[in-house]
Parts: C-alpha cells; sequence; structure tokens
C-alpha cells in the first residue's frame, strides 16, 4: 500500500472506530474490530479520504443508533458528499504555444532550482551572494553555477536546453 492509500486507510479506519464508540449498541469487540477492517478499506476505494473527516462523523452519527452496515454507511458518506463536496483542485495552465509539451514535473522542478539560485546569485550556503562592483570573477559563485549546472544537466536535459538556450 502507498504511503497515501495507507493515510487514508489509517485515517478510514479512526473515523469508523470513532462512529462506533458514538453509536449505541453492545456489539462484541471482535466484531466491532473485523466491521472496521473489512469496512475501511472498501470505504476507501469508494470515496478517498475526503470523506472520512470531524464533520462527516458528526452527521452520520446523528443518523445511526447502531454502528450502521456497509450500505447504511455508503448511503450517508454519499448524502454527506453531496451536500458538502471536497475542495476541486484546478491545475494551472502552462504557457502557450506548446514549448513545455513533454515536461514532466521533474523538468519543470529543476528549472526552478536553476531560475532560483540564478536569481539569488548562486549562493554556496543558501543565502544571496551579489558579485562584488568591479570585479571579473568570484571563485564561489562560479563554482556554485557550475555545480548547478552540472546537477541540471545530468537530472534534466530538457530544463538544461531551455538554460543553455538563454531562455532561463
Amino acid at each position: 500500500m502507498r504511503a497515501s492509500s495507507q493515510d487514508t486507510y489509517d485515517r478510514a479506519r479512526r473515523w469508523l472506530a470513532s462512529l462506533g464508540t458514538l453509536c449505541a449498541g453492545a456489539m462484541p469487540l471482535e466484531e466491532a474490530q473485523a466491521r472496521v477492517a473489512a469496512f475501511a478499506s472498501m470505504l476507501c476505494e469508494q470515496y478517498g479520504g475526503e470523506a472520512f473527516t470531524q464533520a462527516s462523523l458528526q452527521t452520520v452519527a446523528r443518523g445511526c443508533r447502531f454502528f450502521p452496515s456497509y450500505g447504511e454507511l455508503c448511503e450517508a458518506l454519499s448524502a454527506w458528499l453531496k451536500e458538502n463536496p471536497p475542495p476541486r483542485h484546478t491545475a494551472i495552465a502552462g504557457p502557450s504555444g506548446g514549448e513545455f509539451d513533454g515536461w514532466s514535473g521533474s523538468d519543470h522542478s529543476w528549472l526552478a532550482f536553476w531560475v532560483d539560485n540564478k536569481s539569488r546569485g548562486f549562493p554556496s550556503n543558501g543565502k544571496s551572494v551579489p558579485r562584488q562592483p568591479g570585479i571579473e570573477s568570484n571563485y564561489a559563485v562560479d563554482h556554485r553555477r557550475a555545480q548547478v549546472a552540472g546537477l541540471v544537466r545530468q537530472q534534466s536535459p530538457k530544463a538544461w536546453a531551455r538554460i543553455a538556450g538563454g531562455m532561463a
């Protein structure tokens, strides 16, 4: 299970355990644990992590006299999500013209790494290093520039081609 999937699964288990605590009834511990284990993975698949919030727990628990069946849980969560849809994240469009077509997130990150270092004067210790007036070269800055260039060239040929072409 991926880390994010495991986090969602753990969240669903905690949510279901809390629901069991809030619902009246005298269900044996083994049965409650079996239900939580069985329901958690199916509910994660069905709803993802957005369904397992404090607000949804309060709403679902208010409607339950006893620990609900899987079908009752799905009905209650679907109704809650219909009234409280999770926020939708809209992707930001890149520059038009297709100049970044085929770029991965990593390519964009390496280009951003170069631009950030360039804007701060290629600092070797994380702080900006302004060039001294009248001094042609600053060894530390030139060395750091070469290090950053080598990294970008090695990790993202697409970003390096843009940088070497004078576009960044």
